[in-house]
């Protein structure tokens, strides 16, 4: 999720025996920046900053966003998820321009018809690019958690803002995403 311009920080589990292949990927990729881990019971929860990464920038430039990413067996896997409004051969173009080896698994088109409910990249296009990585930030840095993972200053640190403007930013999206459930829970 993007916290500025074309800085980003990924959250992502893996097994203990992972993490050395995580901190390979750090030093090896170069735009890659830093990563730190959490343990976690039976996996290890990171936390990944990335800074101008080719295929990520595009997708975000596109109001899309990056559900999962898996690396398993050699082989790295991801699943990108476009507005309507967004070109998902521009984006295929440009996975295939940085890695040309890349391969195209399945591409869908999905409506609120197909699910009978919003589906939540909907729930989530109200709100502001801020919004939205306040509100990703916090949950995967475990904020909401009970007892707290992270606090409200720890998750402001990550995404390079005051605590107050963290807060603000995670109250308009936490309303703005409620309201959008309440009223669709109420016209069904």
């Amino acid at each position: 999720m993007p916290i500025a311009d074309d800085d980003y920080v990924f959250f992502g589990r893996t097994t203990p025996d992972g993490v050395e292949t995580v901190e390979a990927m750090v030093e090896e990729i170069p735009f890659y920046e830093t990563v730190t881990f959490r343990d976690d019971g039976d996996e290890t929860v990171f936390e990944l900053r990335v800074s101008e990464p080719p295929l990520l920038s595009v997708i975000a430039s596109l109001g899309g966003s990056v559900p999962e990413a898996v690396i398993e067996d050699g082989d790295y896997r991801l699943t990108a998820h476009l507005p309507p409004s967004g070109d998902a051969r521009e984006v295929i173009d440009n996975v295939q321009e940085v890695y040309p080896d890349a391969n195209l698994l399945k591409r869908r088109q999905r409506s609120i018809r197909d699910h009978g409910e919003p589906a939540v990249p909907d729930l989530m296009s109200a709100l502001t690019p801020r919004q939205r990585s306040a509100l990703q930030t916090a949950f995967h840095a475990g904020f909401f958690e009970w007892p707290r993972e992270s606090s409200g200053e720890e998750v402001a640190s990550l995404l390079d803002v005051s605590p107050p403007t963290f807060h603000q930013h995670l109250r308009k999206a936490e309303r703005k995403v409620l309201e959008s459930v309440l009223a669709s829970a109420t016209s069904a």
